[in-house]
């Protein structure tokens, strides 16, 4: 591994970029996941079933889906900083017309069109994280950025929940709609899309992050290489169908979080949106906590299966309980499988694609992962009976548990293949 040098006195990449990154990624998230919060209230007002706003929740990601692999490349060819900036105004303005909607079709064409503009999103946040910090801060880093997702269920739904019931669930779209249109113009001075070019950045830290956000004892897979001998990886697509399953897990879960919490007993809105927002900020702590062992151990591959695997057994748990509060402690620990893996994942990612074509690799995993978003929404409330969709999450235990079980294999494969090419007795830390 590349000697790391000195810790510089400054750490403008964490303080400024870090920081920033986490905030617009944490309410764009909020944009994507809040009709999980008003879908209660929509559903009776609109006289929808289950199964139709399962539908509409999905449209979002066949919008996502189409902009992830040409979001990578632009953002590796271009400026990974504008497309935030324009990108975050965008999703800002669909998100709050999601409130104007009324109809099932005007409702699906706005998420699909909202997807579309956060597609470009997060292959733009990789390509900043590869170059702004080093290898052995990419889980913190991609954790700081991600822990946005348990966050926002923690942030979302006791403030949604109040709003709901203060106003109504088209205010809520409204005012949810303003923080990103603030970040944006924060992005616009304070990002950088590489740090020699940042005239803000000092000397000690820019050579800091030069000298170690690359590491020349990686196996080639990681090395430079033609594009479509790359984008033909096996390790590539292995890794795109493990998130696939991974995140038809956890996109579910997260989307209706908020209906199987209401069905656990009589509660008012604000007290569903308080008791949602518990198991995220469990998860949240668990990727913390995840992301520093896994830099400290440089063992990504472990930290992953583990959590996948813990999150994948609580799901199917949890279709054998019915009392409500051991069904509430499970949908806690659920949310601790889900989401704990997130910064070590992808750190494992960049160590297994081209550091040439990190963004459009990024971006393929990540369509793929946008197929769960699909998929789970739908499957859950297929699978439920009578209308409780908590006991269709038994089908999104299954899909985590072959993830967690194709994470084994990978990790297996990538360790023997090291131990063959650096002739070591022991596999090298994955």
């Amino acid at each position: 591994m590349t000697k790391i040098s000195s810790q510089p006195s400054s750490k403008t990449r964490w303080y400024r970029i870090g920081t920033l990154l986490f905030l617009i990624y944490i309410f764009a998230f909020i944009d994507r996941t809040n009709i999980g919060m008003a879908a209660p209230s929509m559903t009776k007002e609109l006289g929808l079933t289950p199964a139709t706003m399962g539908v509409i929740m999905s449209a979002f990601f066949w919008g996502y889906i189409l902009t992830q692999v040409p979001g990578g490349w632009v953002a590796q060819r271009f400026s990974a900083k504008w497309i935030i900036v324009i990108l975050s105004i965008t999703f800002a303005i669909f998100s709050a017309l999601t409130g104007v909607m009324r109809t099932v079709s005007s409702l699906e064409v706005i998420r699909f069109l909202l997807g579309l503009a956060e597609g470009f999103m997060w292959p733009s946040f990789m390509v900043l994280a590869s170059r702004w910090f080093p290898m052995h801060e990419r889980a913190q880093i991609t954790g700081l950025i991600f822990i946005g997702v348990p966050l926002s269920g923690a942030v979302l739904s006791p403030l949604a929940g109040w709003m709901i019931q203060t106003w109504d669930w088209q205010v809520m779209f409204y005012l949810q709609a303003v923080p990103p249109l603030i970040l944006a113009v924060l992005a616009m001075f304070l990002l950088s899309d590489d740090p020699m070019k940042d005239k803000r950045l000092s000397k000690d830290e820019r050579e800091y992050i030069m000298n170690n956000r690359s590491n020349p004892s990686t196996d080639d897979h990681t090395k430079k290489q033609p594009f479509l001998k790359s984008i033909l990886s096996i390790r590539l697509w292995v890794l795109a169908v493990i998130y696939l399953f991974w995140l038809c897990g956890l996109y579910a879960y997260g989307l209706w979080l908020p209906t199987a919490v209401k069905s656990l007993g009589d509660l008012s809105t604000t007290m569903v949106g308080v008791l949602s927002a518990i198991p995220p900020l469990l998860g949240a702590c668990a990727m913390t906590l995840n992301s520093r062992l896994s830099d400290k151990k440089m063992k990504r591959g472990k930290y992953v299966i583990s959590w996948v695997a813990l999150g994948g057994i609580a799901l199917l748990v949890g279709n054998f309980v019915h009392d409500p509060i051991w069904s509430y402690l499970l949908l806690c620990v659920i949310a601790i499988g889900v989401y704990g893996p997130f910064g070590v994942w992808w750190a494992w990612c960049l160590e297994h694609v081209s550091s040439e074509h990190v963004g459009t690799h990024n971006a393929v995993i990540n369509l793929f992962g946008s197929f769960g978003g699909i998929i789970g929404p739908p499957m859950v409330a297929l699978a439920s009976v009578g209308g409780n969709v908590g006991s269709g999450f038994y089908i999104l235990g299954i899909a985590m548990l072959v993830s967690a079980l194709l994470a084994l294999l990978l990790n297996i494969s990538s360790n023997k293949a090291q131990t063959k090419e650096y002739g070591l007795e022991k596999p090298p830390a994955v």
